[in-house]
């Protein structure tokens, strides 16, 4: 399971949009927002956007977050401490598979450089 210290809450998540200090960097299937946090002992902490428009279905947009979470569990122990991000899902990754979700999301983090 996602443990509670990687995961972003709400406010982290609202200044994350909001600072803009960060990165924003683009794939097919997503979209990731990065941003370096004031404390670079704490974990990384992500967060995971599916929007209505993504998948209409709630079992889809939950099936996604579920798949993306994993993903991220299961590459944590690479992945730099000290930043906060949230993936933000196009609507084509409503009908991809596991593993082209996996290189996506891993793309993704090699182009911020936290793997």
């Amino acid at each position: 399971m996602f443990s509670k210290n990687h995961k972003l809450t709400r406010d982290g998540i609202e200044n994350l949009f909001l600072e803009r200090k960060g990165g924003e960097y683009h794939s097919s299937y997503a979209a990731l927002y990065i941003n370096q946090s004031l404390n670079k002992n704490i974990p990384a902490k992500f967060a995971f956007v599916v929007s209505k428009k993504t998948a209409k279905k709630a079992v889809s947009r939950n099936k996604l977050k579920r798949r993306a979470r994993y993903i991220i569990q299961k590459h944590s122990n690479k992945i730099k401490n000290g930043y906060r991000g949230a993936f933000v899902f196009k609507s084509t990754a409503a009908k991809v598979s596991f593993d082209e979700l996996e290189l996506s999301i891993l793309d993704l983090l090699k182009k911020t450089n936290l793997l």
